[in-house]
């Protein structure tokens, strides 16, 4: 079997381009020369437990988990800790539960459905309550 060179009627032939040449790129300096750096304004930063918070959160403001805030009784900014209570959401739920399934005590040992109260974690002060049905009770004032 032979192969025709002639290019077949109606399919046009498209040159053939040299393949491209790359160069190689400068190889940069093991050490590069020293920039000048323009000096910041250091932020304040509190080390609690080997983690380092830029921020905190305003006590009217939390949720269901943990947040750095500054605690307003000891100064100290860091991670509160969470302790979970039965609030009118799980009182409520738990008559529903009464009447659907018969099983009342599903919202006292479930946590996603009570309250949740934030402490200091530095001293221990109670901060916030935040109620699973909707908005937070600021505990302590400044």
């Amino acid at each position: 079997m032979e192969y025709s060179q002639q290019p077949q009627q109606g399919i046009p032939m498209v040159p053939q381009q040299p393949a491209p040449v790359y160069e190689k790129a400068p190889q940069q300096q093991a050490y590069p020369q020293q920039q000048q750096h323009v000096p910041m304004q250091p932020q304040p930063m509190v080390q609690a437990q080997g983690h380092q918070y830029l921020t905190a959160m305003p006590l009217g403001a939390l949720s269901r988990s943990p947040a750095p805030v500054d605690c307003p009784s000891c100064g100290v900014r860091g991670l509160t800790t969470c302790a979970y209570q039965s609030g009118d959401s799980a009182h409520l739920w738990a008559l529903i539960f009464c009447f659907l399934i018969c099983a009342p005590c599903i919202p006292y040992v479930v946590k996603s459905f009570k309250d949740v109260q934030h402490s200091c974690g530095s001293c221990g002060v109670p901060l916030a309550l935040w109620h699973k049905s909707g908005g937070v009770d600021i505990l302590i004032f400044s």
